[in-house]
């Protein structure tokens, strides 16, 4: 994640960068996977802000997600193609 702070007119700006921010609006907890980074997104309202280690704007890094369950094995769940 990037994070940029600038002055401006007495107050400060925020700037945040991430190229993926999720919202899990499912019944069920979420893997989120970037290369060989994964990430556990429990069921909760608020938004995931996820970005790889080392962020380059020419990578072409693609990400993976999947549903997790209790009743599931994480072997008997498949990844989704990768966007």
């Amino acid at each position: 994640m990037a994070l940029r702070v600038e002055t401006f007119h007495k107050s400060y700006r925020i700037l945040l960068y991430a190229p993926y921010w999720i919202l899990n609006r499912t019944s069920f907890d979420l893997d989120f996977q970037i290369e060989n980074q994964q990430t556990d997104i429990p069921n909760v309202e608020t938004p995931f802000l996820i970005c790889p280690e080392k962020i380059d704007t020419n990578s072409n890094k693609k990400a993976q997600i999947r549903v997790r369950t209790a009743q599931l094995d994480h072997a008997d769940t498949n990844w989704c193609e990768k966007f």
